[in-house]
């Protein structure tokens, strides 16, 4: 009777800790501005012509058309992309932003899940998973924060947990009728979202088909989702479109230096297993096609050229619960319930100063909107967050979405009113033209003393 109290209790406590991490993480996502990158541009369809000239979306059929266009022309993330263009455009952001913390408490659930500790263990290893993705993991502003970002990201991360865990029991138990109509068009989706997330997986899988000589047609289905992924003109055009070998390569390093932190966590563990000999060929082979899906994850990181904080997200997350589970069942209980209150404690001193800087952003996003809103105003003077101290200059790299971006290591230049980014969101203030400027440098150029100041790259190397 006290066990299943002590139980009940555990579970109570679990699912309060799943609800306090949700709200956070709604109150943070409620308070991430939007861009002027995709968040502006996936409003209007994707056609033949590029774009241009922008055509808004108004409908689902333009969704699907625009779907089309960017199927053959941008990657092949379909299922992820109709539901951007779709929310975006015809939803209201709020509904969004209630999905997604309902989705990351899915997703410390199903990762939780995956590494399986004891029910009484699940309180930490759901504070170490959701602390650890918090403050170490790379990208978690883009990938988690940023509307769009979440919709690549976040979405077809939960969708593979539940494939995952849904395959895991169908393969020990005897699959039924029922279940495998349920879990073939699952996987067809889980395969079909992101390339950098279902091919490592999808060659994982079929390692474990070789190891374990057993065909299921959920695999099949999955693989099936993956060539489609694949199979978009868009992705293999964009890569000829690709910086040079030499270029490629050094990007590539740069990407693994800068933006990979789990990966180093696990080859630091397996090091110290193997010098205490406890990595048995029978271990080996049980994880092979979690190396398998690992390896190729970051070889996959390493080959695009893309030195985007987000790029590695998927590896990194896939790494992260392979090392959590190696630690479940090496370090113990004591030493992972210790780890997960320390976690815990620095993500929430990262926590405070973040929402104080993305709550400053909104108002600082507000003023930029009411200026596109006047008729007569294309100059449009931005504010950005100027973090006061280190704590708040870490919080703000990793947190915090400017909504104007400049530097030459940006993806779009808010001065150049030809990119199509800003000539999509003038056309969705109607306007023709728009210029968008820090506010400073605008009260420089009224008073002619622009040409007697120098300018600098802050650390995000952004121009000020």
């Amino acid at each position: 009777m006290m066990e299943q109290g002590r139980l009940h209790l555990g579970q109570c406590g679990y699912s309060a800790v799943l609800v306090v991490v949700g709200l956070l993480y709604l109150l943070l996502e409620h308070n991430t501005t939007p861009t002027l990158l995709d968040d502006v541009v996936y409003r209007f369809q994707f056609t033949a012509t590029g774009g241009l000239p922008p055509e808004p979306i108004q409908n689902l059929g333009d969704v699907f058309r625009s779907q089309y266009w960017h199927y053959l022309t941008i990657n092949g993330r379909a299922p992820a992309h109709v539901l951007a263009q779709t929310f975006l455009t015809l939803v209201p952001g709020q509904v969004l932003n209630v999905l997604n913390a309902l989705l990351f408490m899915l997703l410390i659930d199903g990762g939780v899940r995956l590494i399986a500790p004891q029910k009484e263990c699940r309180v930490a290893c759901a504070a170490l998973l959701g602390g650890t993705i918090f403050v170490l993991l790379r990208g978690f502003q883009g990938a988690l924060l940023w509307q769009l970002g979440t919709l690549n990201y976040l979405w077809p991360i939960v969708l593979h947990l539940f494939f995952l865990l849904s395959l895991r029991k169908r393969l020990q138990q005897a699959p039924t009728l029922s279940s495998t109509i349920v879990l073939l068009p699952v996987a067809l989706l889980a395969g079909w979202t992101h390339e950098a997330l279902s091919l490592p997986v999808s060659l994982g899988l079929v390692t474990w088909l070789i190891v374990n000589g057993h065909l299921a047609p959920a695999i099949a289905a999955y693989i099936i989702g993956t060539a489609l992924c694949l199979a978009s003109p868009g992705i293999w055009h964009r890569a000829g479109d690709a910086p040079t070998f030499a270029s490629r390569l050094i990007n590539g390093c740069v990407a693994i230096a800068t933006n990979v932190r789990i990966l180093w966590a696990l080859m630091l563990t397996l090091l110290i297993l193997w010098k205490q000999k406890r990595i048995s060929k029978k271990l080996v082979l049980r994880y092979l096609p979690v190396a398998v899906m690992i390896s190729a994850a970051y070889g996959i990181v390493f080959a695009s050229g893309v030195t985007l904080d987000r790029v590695a997200f998927h590896a990194e997350m896939m790494t992260l619960l392979a090392l959590l589970a190696l630690w479940w069942q090496t370090v113990g209980m004591k030493a992972m319930r210790i780890l997960g209150i320390v976690m815990t404690a620095v993500a929430l001193t990262l926590y405070a100063p973040a929402l104080a800087m993305c709550c400053q952003q909104v108002d600082n996003y507000r003023y930029a909107v009411a200026q596109m809103k006047q008729p007569g105003v294309s100059i449009i003077q931005t504010r950005d967050v100027r973090p006061a101290n280190t704590l708040e200059r870490i919080a703000y790299e990793r947190y915090v979405m400017p909504f104007a971006d400049y530097g030459f290591f940006s993806c779009y230049m808010g001065f150049d009113a030809e990119d199509s980014n800003m000539r999509c969101a003038a056309s969705l203030y109607g306007k023709s033209r728009l210029w968008f400027l820090p506010e400073d440098i605008v009260l420089k150029m009224k008073n002619n003393s622009l040409s007697s100041n120098k300018f600098t790259t802050d650390e995000g190397n952004r121009l000020y």
